[in-house]
């Protein structure tokens, strides 16, 4: 397998410097660039070097197939200048890692639903899918999955894959979570209300060594939901251990669930794409996704936690479109450390390339 340099900056971001040159149909605007990434559903992002790691969350794009993690070369540049961010074939590396799984056949299905990605100061890359029901109310392993990409420290290359093979994450979940887990996450109850299902779409690590995991679905009291995931490791390297997932904080969103988040260093803080809660299962016309992204410091419970909203939809520059944001990462110009953007990647649907924006963060604080 081509060797994989991943210089992982966890979500401090990959650099890169903007040319003075015409960027080729991308809309700058009040300093925000925007763009778009060919491949479609888009859920997940963070920054490997000067290179971007992506995963959407449709295994069965028949076009596409087995296109649901890809490594694009050189994304610094591409993002910056061209019209389009078109992802090659060689960038598709999701079958390349399936072949390091023993006895692993390179099957788009073993791993369905894949809804963001986080990285440890070790190298370790972590994807999460979003443990949720499908559209028949089916409860299903390939949507249950953690996968670990360990990197060789020394080469760089990703080295070992792995993910569970049993439900351990539902089966841990808090108490008051328990019963979301039987219901779609677009379900509605008995008063024909939107009642959603458990859902996940947020993946951080945390300082502590630890994995966040922001919850779309449901709110608890119109609050959305972050669980702490301990002892990771544990589930792939001695599985009969324990791991612990409990209820890390409650967060007032404005009544909406995390659809993506990571964790910024330089703030000792998380940053969170908030966005609709229920996934319907159909078309829903009133519903409208009014998204906005947040900056929470890390902290369980008032006072110490601080949470404030930094940027929403409607702040978006005239002309630029960005409907259903889902992966977030931060980015930071090489020729001018204090110059960061943020990066917000939106899944705009099957069979349609994904759009981007990056936002300076100067806009944010």
């Amino acid at each position: 397998m081509k060797r994989l340099v991943l210089f992982l900056f966890l979500c401090v971001g990959f650099t890169f410097a903007l040319g003075e040159g015409p960027k080729a149909n991308q809309t700058m605007n009040e300093g925000v660039i925007s763009g778009k990434i060919s491949l479609p559903e888009i859920s997940g992002a963070i920054s490997v070097g000067n290179r971007l790691l992506v995963a959407a969350d449709d295994p069965e794009a028949k076009d596409k197939p087995l296109h649901m993690i890809a490594l694009i070369e050189n994304a610094i540049a591409r993002l910056a200048s061209e019209q389009d961010v078109a992802v090659r074939p060689a960038e598709q590396i999701y079958e390349k890692l399936l072949k390091k799984i023993p006895g692993q056949a390179a099957d788009a299905k073993t791993i369905k639903d894949l809804e963001d990605v986080a990285a440890s100061p070790q190298g370790d890359i972590f994807l999460i899918t979003s443990h949720s029901l499908n559209r028949n109310n089916k409860s299903q392993i390939e949507r249950q999955r953690l996968v670990r990409l360990r990197v060789n420290k020394d080469t760089g290359e990703i080295e070992n894959v792995a993910f569970n093979t049993d439900k351990g994450l539902l089966e841990k979940l808090p108490e008051a979570l328990a019963t979301s887990t039987q219901r779609r996450p677009g379900a509605k109850n008995a008063e024909d209300k939107y009642d959603p299902g458990f859902n996940i779409e947020g993946l951080a690590w945390a300082p502590e060594g630890d994995l966040l995991i922001g919850v779309r679905s449901p709110t608890l009291g119109a609050e959305a939901i972050v669980l702490r995931l301990n002892n990771v490791n544990n589930i792939f390297d001695k599985p009969k251990e324990p791991v612990v997932l409990t209820m890390e904080a409650r967060l007032a969103l404005g009544g909406l669930g995390i659809r993506g988040m990571c964790y910024d260093v330089e703030r000792k803080g998380y940053w969170i794409i908030a966005g609709l809660s229920p996934d319907p299962d159909e078309a829903d016309l009133p519903l409208k996704n009014e998204w906005s992204i947040w900056f929470w410091n890390g902290k369980k419970v008032k006072p110490e936690l601080e949470l404030k909203k930094k940027w929403q939809k409607a702040d978006l520059p005239a002309g630029i479109l960005l409907k259903n944001p889902e992966a977030v990462s931060l980015i930071t110009k090489k020729d001018d450390n204090t110059a960061q953007y943020l990066l917000l990647i939106s899944d705009d649907g099957a069979k349609k390339p994904s759009s981007f924006v990056l936002i300076p963060l100067a806009k944010l604080e």
